[in-house]
């Protein structure tokens, strides 16, 4: 701050990375890491600076957080994942792997010269011996898996843990005894926790409905937030011979006095004859043999997903809330239903979409006899926005109103315009 008060020209020259991303310019600083001792009642030393001259984001702007790196048992270093030094941030640079002495004595060294996939959120087992990171193949546009993989520290190989699990985790732990890997994925309209043998790579499922948002393990629980489409999120635990138990009880007595409508999961043949899910949310007054207005939502992404969960944006009980029937669906494109599932809309960002939400629609109406499919609004936000004004030249028939938030106006080169 101080040198660039000190200039004297008001022109900005981008030589080594992209002008903006998303809703911030670049001025050439990042995030990066700093070491600093703790010590009983003494304060904090000074920091020390572990990735001075590094030109890349440790922790990813806006949503990175601490999984982004991890220290070693021995405190002698520090893993993290990142985008080379330098590359054009959002342009397409994978992250990978590195190490750095905790006491800065060397620079940031990459692990694996020859890896070709994008690396993120670290977890070292409680041994000390592995560690697991989630790996990504290609770009984001084309709906990559994440794959869990474990590196063997000693001998520095590298393998993929449960190849079989066909979903893609966000968020990774250990168990303390170091032979379980808990990994958070969505599953079918849901997302849950999966147990992985750390040894054998096979999985199953601990969590049932709803969606799971973070979690910790310690002395044998798993500690975690799950919400739904009936509630927002409260923490829970499992183990030790518990199933689930909930922790916390947050806003009680005002949920007591706001009753959630029903909701009910449905499938339907979709394109290419697969099947496809959604769900119909009730409104609050649901009597049986009358009609209801109907909000059909159409969720973002397009790699996204519009299943059992509670959102602070678009949420169905508000519409619910306010008379309407409201129906979702889970169009090819979307998370959570399996890589090739997801890739399926690669360069049909708008015909096989459009076709599951139509044979959706006409599944609904079919099955629950109070939509008033003659009075019904489509609403989306960011693609599910985009789907709205491609419906508005492809399917407004249905419609006594479409309102598109926040829509992609354009696309480019088989992926989306972004800000970037």
């Amino acid at each position: 701050d101080d040198a660039k008060a000190k200039e004297k020209a008001t022109g900005v020259l981008y030589d080594s990375t992209t002008t903006r991303f998303w809703d911030t310019y670049l001025d050439g600083r990042f995030i990066e890491l700093f070491a600093v001792k703790l010590g009983g009642d003494t304060p904090p030393t000074d920091g020390v600076a572990l990735t001075r001259g590094y030109k890349a984001d440790i922790v990813t702007k806006p949503e990175g957080d601490e999984s982004s790196f991890v220290i070693t048992r021995d405190g002698a270093s520090v893993f993290f994942a990142a985008a080379p030094s330098g590359s054009s941030q959002g342009m397409g640079d994978p992250s990978s792997l590195y190490t750095v002495p905790l006491n800065a004595s060397a620079p940031p060294q990459r692990l694996d010269s020859a890896a070709a996939t994008s690396d993120s959120v670290l977890a070292l087992s409680p041994d000390g011996l592995r560690l697991a990171y989630l790996a990504k193949k290609g770009s984001v546009f084309t709906a990559p898996r994440a794959r869990v993989m474990i590196r063997d520290l000693k001998s520095g190989t590298t393998h993929e843990l449960a190849p079989a699990l066909d979903r893609s985790p966000v968020a990774i732990a250990w168990s303390a005894d170091s032979n379980t890997l808990y990994a958070v994925a969505e599953d079918v309209g849901q997302e849950r926790i999966f147990a992985l043998n750390a040894l054998t790579g096979a999985f199953k499922p601990l969590t049932g409905e709803g969606h799971v948002a973070g979690l910790d393990v310690a002395q044998g629980m798993v500690v975690y937030s799950r919400d739904a489409l009936d509630s927002p999120a409260q923490v829970f635990e499992l183990g030790g011979g518990v199933r689930e138990r909930a922790l916390t009880h947050v806003g009680e007595d005002s949920l007591a006095q706001t009753p959630m409508s029903a909701f009910e999961q449905f499938a339907f043949t979709g394109w290419n004859g697969e099947t496809v899910h959604g769900y119909v949310i009730k409104p609050a007054d649901y009597q049986a043999g009358r009609k209801y207005p109907v909000a059909f939502l159409i969720h973002g992404g397009p790699h996204g997903y519009f299943g059992n969960a509670w959102s602070y944006r678009w949420n169905p009980q508000v519409w619910s809330g306010m008379g309407y029937a409201v129906v979702t669906v889970d169009f090819h494109g979307s998370s959570g239903y399996g890589e090739a599932f997801a890739k399926s809309i690669v360069g049909h960002w708008g015909d096989r979409p459009l076709e599951d939400l139509q044979k959706g629609w006409a599944y609904s109406l079919g099955r629950y006899t109070f939509l008033d499919g003659d009075h019904a609004c489509a609403l989306g936000g960011s693609y599910g926005g985009y789907m709205v004004a491609w419906i508005a030249g492809n399917w407004a028939q249905p419609w006594k109103c479409l309102v598109d938030h926040d829509g992609v106006f354009d696309i480019r080169l088989m992926s989306y315009s972004t800000d970037i």
